[in-house]
């Protein structure tokens, strides 16, 4: 009896412990897609999909690839968000932040500022 009423105990305890506890993470963390400001990109993330707004923010799980979209064309993405969440134009396509004169860096950069409703850099 006493072996059973200590078995018991073990069980709500760690049933206790195990509480709240989850595979998935509800935490999500907020970044920016930028070159000056990147609004109304298309983005997803593990099971969320939305749009970037006017500032650029988008908000994912942590820890989450995140990939952007302009309509159905693939800007590009990223495995996990930069550790200063700023998503650049070199992120997106794998390149060295310090390296600006990337042809795609380039390309990417004029297909983005001619989506740009008013050029003027934001």
């Amino acid at each position: 009896m006493k072996i059973k009423k200590k078995l018991v105990t073990s069980i709500i305890l760690v049933m206790i412990a195990l509480t709240g506890c989850d595979s998935g993470s509800s935490e999500t963390v907020t970044g920016v897609l930028a070159d000056g400001v990147i609004g109304n990109a298309v983005y997803k993330c593990a099971s969320t999909t939305g749009y970037t707004n006017t500032k650029g923010e988008f908000t994912c799980p942590i820890g989450s690839a995140v990939d952007f979209y302009y309509g159905n064309i693939k800007l590009g993405g990223v495995t996990k968000l930069p550790s200063d969440k700023i998503v650049l134009i070199q992120d997106v396509l794998s390149v060295e932040r310090s390296d600006v004169n990337n042809a795609e860096v380039t390309r990417l950069a004029q297909f983005l500022q001619s989506l740009d409703d008013n050029s003027i850099p934001k």
